[in-house]
């Protein structure tokens, strides 16, 4: 069985009226429902919980955290009797998750997450995945679900992340660029665009979702939904009926996790020796090439390793910062001496530590 995340943005689902259109999410359900006949498992990312609350109750779109959350929380029970009865006359059961940042940045909640999502793929169940906007505590995180789609893709190991939305692909000169290898400032530049009236992302958002994909080994493809057997075109015939952005390595698990899952709390500066070490040859992080800190974090945390204004690669700390700036620029058999203890000779194992792109 091969899994694939499919995700449904709110300009898709968005009818000209100003309504969230059934018929679409029909239409794309009856879609999985045939292609679940032919060994692909799905998982849906849906938007449109805001929107359908702005809509129920007359709404514009938030400018507050708060008025988001009220909504979300009016729309998200409409939006899902939505997928549920549209699966259900598949004779598919759907079951709901809502997920928040803290669900992928503490790693045991990001291990259980991926437990339930495989047992429900296990189970013949589809997930309908939406970030969980009505008690979130800062502005919606994920870009208009582009980066929750990505990481759930990454998550339970997705071959096919398909984001579904009302445009061919990305444009460049008026036509639309048909695959993509690499993903760099000049891209993102040129990607950057408003949103639509009831959601949140663009096709930036959506090229920084890739970012993930591409280091997990899945193909991701952006796509109009509102063209005939679009996941068939892609998923079976192999079309390229978008825009395909392809994975450039496949990182382990844990490794995807640090770099994309956790919010990092501070930065690590190293000098040039430190940096060809860890850079070059693989090396842990030892004292003796930290020259300086940044923010406040602690034993555990994740944080951005620099050399210059070279941001190169980021890991889990073994010591808080207080402990690092006493520590900096001595060698590993001082820690005891300077500390009076010693955790590890290294603030950074190799193992915890990725080497990242930006």
């Amino acid at each position: 069985m091969r899994n694939v995340v499919v995700k449904v943005g709110t300009g898709l689902l968005t009818t000209s009226g100003g309504k969230i259109s059934e018929r679409v999410i029909s239409k794309i359900a009856l879609e999985i429902a045939q292609l679940r006949k032919k060994d692909f498992r799905f998982a849906v990312v849906s938007s449109g919980a805001v929107g359908c609350g702005m809509i129920k109750t007359g709404s514009p779109k938030p400018v507050s955290v708060s008025q988001a959350q009220f909504l979300a929380s009016v729309g998200q029970p409409i939006l899902m009797n939505m997928w549920v009865k549209a699966f259900g006359r598949r004779k598919i059961t759907a079951a709901q998750i809502l997920c928040s940042a803290d669900d992928f940045s503490r790693r045991n909640k990001y291990l259980n997450l991926r437990r339930t999502l495989l047992k429900i793929l296990d189970k013949g169940v589809v997930p309908v995945i939406n970030e969980n906007d009505s008690v979130t505590v800062d502005e919606i995180k994920f870009g208009d679900n582009d980066r929750l789609s990505a990481l759930v893709a990454s998550h339970i190991g997705a071959e096919n992340l398909v984001i579904l939305t009302n445009v061919k692909g990305l444009l460049a000169g008026g036509k639309v660029v048909p695959e993509i290898r690499e993903i760099d400032r000049r891209l993102l530049e040129s990607a950057a665009g408003v949103s639509s009236a009831f959601g949140t992302g663009g096709m930036k958002s959506k090229l920084m979702a890739a970012k993930i994909t591409q280091i997990s080994g899945c193909r991701m493809t952006i796509a109009d939904g509102r063209e005939k057997n679009i996941l068939c075109r892609i998923l079976v015939e192999k079309e390229n009926a978008g825009t395909t952005i392809y994975p450039s390595r496949k990182l382990r698990e844990k490794k995807r996790w640090i770099v994309f899952g956790r919010i990092c709390r501070g930065a690590i500066y190293v000098d040039e020796g430190a940096y060809k070490a860890i850079f070059k040859k693989g090396k842990s992080l030892l004292p003796a090439g930290i020259v300086g800190t940044e923010g406040s974090f602690r034993k555990g945390d994740t944080v951005n390793i620099i050399f210059g204004k070279k941001k190169f690669a980021r890991g889990i700390v073994n010591y808080s910062n207080a402990e690092v700036e006493k520590i900096r620029g001595e060698k590993s058999g001082d820690i005891a001496f300077v500390l009076g203890y010693v955790d590890t000779p290294e603030v950074i194992h190799r193992d915890n530590l990725v080497l990242v792109k930006e």
